[in-house]
């Protein structure tokens, strides 16, 4: 029977002289669903890259990869390009990157089609949507949507082909549990092989084996178990000048009603966590607090004044690789803040946020989907805001890494700075937050 996937003895060493994978042995079987868990770093999205033919130019590569029985090490760009989507379904870390913001969300499953000048039936990327909870919108572009919704539609199109494996990098860290459970469960039943590529452990439990990527090697203990960061002790009897004040306030997407008659204070040295399902209107409040979209009605206040002033809120996006400018090296990002560039307290910042391995000079490109997110929140400190507003900042981290990063928003806490934090994942957020907001869906 021929594998799905099989990788021997693959080592890749980048242009910039990190050697992300060492030797790495993988097989895949038909029908067989593998986890690849490891943590941010360790080299998991390399080997993604490895198997879809995708490694920049420069890198030096030795050992091979087939997929079901083709040599991708030994295939030219035009035989690359047939293989993705026929031969291997992608199901990307970053959904909204997987989109064109320019097409509506039916195009982009409707592409894995157009990508093989083939044309969908009538209503398949309907149904295919509607399989996963999110037809409604079809019509609507990528950033009307949530993250979890948009990664719905990402797995839609990667499977449209039933392709012999089918790769997923981190495709349900933007969910809440249940949804994450469903879209693991359709991505087990459409895939003929699949390889999860996760830092999450229990997620990685629902496939038939886990493999556990360290340094870029397979080692045969799982990562050292976490040490939670401490929850805040509550605030009580906050006085003063509120940093943010929202009154009455109803939030929308377009002309769909997501939440109605928000009342919320928010006191300097305050963390507030929003919780609920994906597409309630987290993203949404979070935007509206930044000053970053109009209200519907109500009224917001930002120390008594109806707009902030510049540096007042410094946001921290669910998105963070279409954040970060690509043509920067990281330091510059991270000291974009500052009145002028500095290069030492912009690595001192990096090293905060537990960038301690990572080269300042490097580019975006260059890091994982969760070191990208800490450079994120790395420049959002450098500003020393009055707010911090966090969209699903640890959603691409591994819990070790998340642990880290709940540490420092609760020290940002300490030292006076309000925090607003978005997560579908409650049970996590309570361990930080002095008290929690929970979104529903309208009725």
């Amino acid at each position: 029977m021929t594998a799905a996937l099989r990788v021997e003895n693959l080592t890749v060493r980048y242009p910039n002289g990190v050697v992300a994978v060492r030797g790495l042995d993988l097989h895949v079987a038909e029908g067989e669903a593998v986890a690849l868990v490891g943590d941010s770093g360790s080299g998991k999205s390399t080997v993604v890259r490895a198997v879809l033919g995708l490694l920049p130019p420069g890198t030096i590569r030795s050992g091979r990869v087939w997929v079901g029985g083709r040599d991708v090490t030994a295939a030219s760009g035009r035989e690359l390009r047939r293989l993705r989507g026929t031969g291997v379904g992608y199901v990307a870390q970053d959904p909204y990157g997987a989109c064109d913001p320019v097409w509506t969300v039916g195009h982009h499953v409707a592409e894995a089609w157009y990508a093989h000048r083939l044309r969908p039936t009538h209503g398949v990327v309907a149904r295919r949507l509607a399989d996963l909870g999110v037809s409604a919108m079809r019509r609507h572009r990528p950033h009307t949507w949530s993250g979890g919704m948009l990664q719905r539609a990402t797995i839609a199109a990667a499977t449209a082909h039933a392709p012999p494996l089918v790769v997923a990098d981190e495709p349900t860290s933007a969910l809440d549990a249940d949804l994450a459970a469903d879209v693991l469960r359709l991505l087990r039943e459409r895939s003929r092989a699949l390889l999860l590529v996760t830092h999450d452990h229990a997620t990685a439990e629902r496939c038939d084996r886990r493999l556990v990527l360290h340094h870029g090697r397979l080692v045969d203990a799982p990562c050292p178990p976490v040490e939670r960061s401490r929850a805040k002790e509550p605030t009580k009897g906050q006085t003063g000048v509120p940093v943010v004040e929202l009154a009455g306030v109803t939030l929308r997407a377009g002309q769909r009603p997501l939440v109605t008659g928000i009342d919320l204070t928010i006191h300097p040295g305050e963390i507030v966590g929003v919780v609920g399902p994906s597409g309630v209107g987290k993203t949404t409040l979070l935007d509206t607090l930044a000053a970053l979209r109009p209200l519907a009605a109500g009224t917001i206040r930002f120390a008594g004044q109806p707009s902030p002033p510049p540096g007042y809120v410094m946001p921290i996006f669910q998105d963070a690789t279409a954040s970060l400018d690509p043509r920067w090296p990281i330091w510059q990002t991270v000291a974009e803040p500052l009145p002028t560039p500095d290069r030492n307290m912009a690595v001192r910042l990096l090293h905060r946020v537990g960038l301690t391995a990572v080269d300042p000079d490097a580019r975006p490109r260059h890091l994982s989907g969760g070191q990208q997110q800490r450079v994120a929140i790395a420049r959002a400190l450098a500003a020393r805001p009055a707010l911090l507003i966090a969209d699903e900042p640890v959603s691409r981290l591994d819990t070790t890494a998340a642990a880290g990063i709940y540490t420092v928003l609760s020290e940002v806490a300490d030292a006076g700075t309000a925090v607003v934090v978005a997560s579908h994942d409650a049970k996590r957020l309570a361990s930080l937050a002095d008290r929690l907001l929970r979104l529903t869906a309208p009725l």
